[in-house]
């Protein structure tokens, strides 16, 4: 009977059973052991602890893909959730930007006609100073009129 139930513990797959199947499967195999030391029964003592060895390893197999499945999702969600959180932020300063930009152009468009504004007042205030048209001084036209007697004389 022994034999028969070691045979159909072999025959489980790990993949089908549960964690509570593979802990009682685990438990029944130390039990199998122990009676097959205490029986001097070696081989198949060797036997089941290799088939115990072997679920061991193909537990903490399971275990490891199970994490690596877990942490892949995760890894995957935080993609998905860095790449929104991107797509937000790009939004946002775009969204700054433009407004930045229409801001800029109002402050030039003021700044453009508060010039033009000076520039009207400072051309005011120069013709208020000087003329239009320019009277030479009684010094230059007597200057000028020797000049012309002077050219006249070949001198």
């Amino acid at each position: 009977m022994e034999k028969s139930s070691m045979s159909s513990l072999k025959k489980k797959s790990l993949e089908s059973e549960s964690d509570e199947e593979v802990k009682e499967t685990l438990e029944s195999l130390k039990n199998h052991l122990q009676e097959c030391k205490r029986l001097g029964k070696y081989v198949e003592a060797q036997m089941t602890f290799n088939r115990i060895a072997e679920l061991k390893e193909n537990k903490a197999n399971t275990k490891i893909s199970k994490l690596k499945t877990t942490k892949e999702k995760e890894l995957e969600y935080m993609g998905r959730t860095y790449e929104r959180e991107v797509v937000a932020v790009k939004s946002r300063w775009e969204s700054k930007l433009n407004e930045y930009k229409i801001q800029a152009e109002d402050e030039e468009k003021k700044l453009t006609e508060r010039q033009e504004e000076e520039l009207l007042e400072a051309r005011k205030e120069l013709e208020k100073k000087f003329p239009e048209k320019v009277h030479p001084s009684i010094e230059y036209t007597v200057l000028k009129k020797k000049e012309e007697a002077l050219a006249n004389q070949n001198k």
